[in-house]
């Protein structure tokens, strides 16, 4: 399937993109005590070691993985896995793959072959979201704390003013379900309320 394909998918949906980050425990503990079957997760990375999402993004090759993430990359139960990368950098099903290519880094577009990018997976995603025509998109587990992104204040500001931007340019209501997020420029809501 190519990008093109997912452009409005889920018009009117509620999209939840899910990062590994400490706050994605909250998304497994609510999972089953409330009804997800009208939400569509976006998951990235290796995700899916704490919980199955519909789709998953991965712009990292296998050998930036660590800890055997990659595994749960190549074995994830996500119908379709969005990526720029090659068949030699990401083994996965041929029939899952969606292949894309990076935009413009720090945009803020998505388009029938192109999504921009940043300098984390969850920014992609996010863009696919509302690509894929989010009513409402929400993030949880891009907490980024004790990440290298966020070891310093310049790092941190960045991240903040690259979420800024991102948030600034999508026209549907953009939350962070993570209180304990360091991306700050989103604003938090709840999981219930979400």
């Amino acid at each position: 399937m190519l990008l093109r394909d997912f452009k409005n998918i889920h018009s009117g949906k509620k999209i939840i993109v899910c990062a590994s980050g400490v706050s994605i425990q909250q998304l497994t503990e609510n999972v089953f005590n409330k009804s997800f079957s009208d939400i569509v997760l976006i998951g990235c990375s290796h995700v899916n070691r704490y919980v199955q999402t519909d789709y998953l993004v991965c712009i990292d090759r296998a050998v930036e993985q660590i800890n055997n993430d990659y595994e749960f990359i190549k074995n994830t139960n996500a119908d379709f896995v969005f990526t720029q990368l090659n068949d030699e950098d990401l083994f996965i099903s041929k029939s899952k793959k969606v292949s894309f290519l990076l935009g413009e880094k720090q945009g803020v577009r998505a388009s029938e072959t192109h999504i921009d990018y940043s300098t984390n997976t969850a920014y992609v995603a996010c863009l696919l979201a509302y690509f894929m025509g989010a009513k409402k998109i929400g993030m949880i587990g891009n907490d980024f704390i004790d990440h290298n992104l966020t070891r310093n204040e310049i790092g941190l500001k960045e991240l903040n003013q690259q979420y800024q931007k991102l948030r600034n340019n999508i026209s549907v209501p953009f939350v962070n379900l993570s209180e304990k997020s360091l991306v700050k420029t989103i604003p938090y809501q709840s999981l219930n309320e979400f």
